[in-house]
């Protein structure tokens, strides 16, 4: 039996300079305060990559037949009707966006941002980790105090049921994205998948560091050196960084304030940042 493609073909196409980019963004869009700093950090990252960004409506509402079966002087023409209106207004909020920053709905060059929308969605949460499965990195805003629950799972949605990284913008969005990246290694499964799920921007950053907390909640597994070696032999020159938990914990609080810096999530436990960077 002949396959389409040899395995050498496979690795060394994969190991060119450029094949290993985030080319697809999924923006899940809201009529919220925090969505513009959402959408200039998908923005940033993709005239980065030269990346497709879609916007798609995140909207809390409940199946239509639930609604019929519930509902009482609440008419399903009334329920279409919020929706429809909910739905173009968050499109209008992306496209608006995205026209004002030049980004075309047509791609023009390999390494020019382009848009596009798609509305056939669902309601609730779920829709994140569903639709981002076919995407190379999910962009939300990072929650706050503030944050209403339903976002949250939508957030937590992504980062279990997608299989993909979901890159948390900050209140004000970065002016550059993979320079600076900090890889906090625990020697956990979640950190190894976060890592390789975030080895295209780790190829475009200027600056890798592999942090080593002592005393912290690691588990057992591969020494912050081994990964360092790892990401030498994929042609990525990290430095090494080693602090005491109670240094580390002064530097989580320094970070969990309103700067220009953004995370790079995956994990099984809601409670986890696997990596950040800026």
């Amino acid at each position: 039996m002949s396959v389409p493609f040899s395995l050498h073909w496979t690795i060394v196409h994969l190991q060119e300079a450029g094949q290993l980019t985030m080319k697809t963004i999924l923006v899940p869009t809201q009529n919220i305060s925090a969505m513009k700093s959402t959408l200039e950090t998908a923005l940033v990252l993709a005239q980065r990559t030269g990346a497709y960004i879609e916007g798609v409506p995140l909207w809390f509402g409940v199946p239509e037949f639930v609604v019929a079966e519930q509902a009482s002087g609440f008419s399903m023409e009334i329920y279409r009707t919020r929706r429809k209106e909910e739905t173009a207004g968050v499109r209008k909020l992306f496209e608006t966006f995205m026209q004002e920053h030049g980004v075309a709905a047509a791609r023009t060059t390999a390494d020019r941002p382009w848009c596009g929308w798609f509305a056939e969605v669902p309601p609730g949460e779920d829709l994140v980790g569903s639709h981002g499965r076919a995407f190379d990195v999910i962009v939300m805003s990072r929650p706050d105090a503030d944050t209403a629950a339903l976002y949250i799972r939508a957030i937590e949605s992504g980062l279990f049921e997608s299989g993909r990284p979901v890159l948390l913008s900050p209140p004000i969005a970065p002016k550059q994205i993979a320079t600076n990246i900090m890889i906090h290694w625990n020697g956990s499964t979640e950190q190894a998948r976060a890592n390789a799920l975030a080895m295209p921007l780790l190829r475009l950053a200027g600056r890798v560091t592999v942090l080593t907390v002592v005393g912290g909640q690691g588990v057992p597994g591969p020494s912050a050196d081994q990964v360092r070696k790892q990401l030498r032999y994929n042609g990525i020159a990290a430095e090494p960084m080693t602090l005491n938990w109670k240094a580390a914990a002064l530097v989580k609080r320094s970070s969990l304030r309103p700067r220009r810096k953004a995370a790079i999530s995956w994990s099984r436990e809601p409670s986890q940042r696997t990596g950040c960077g800026k």
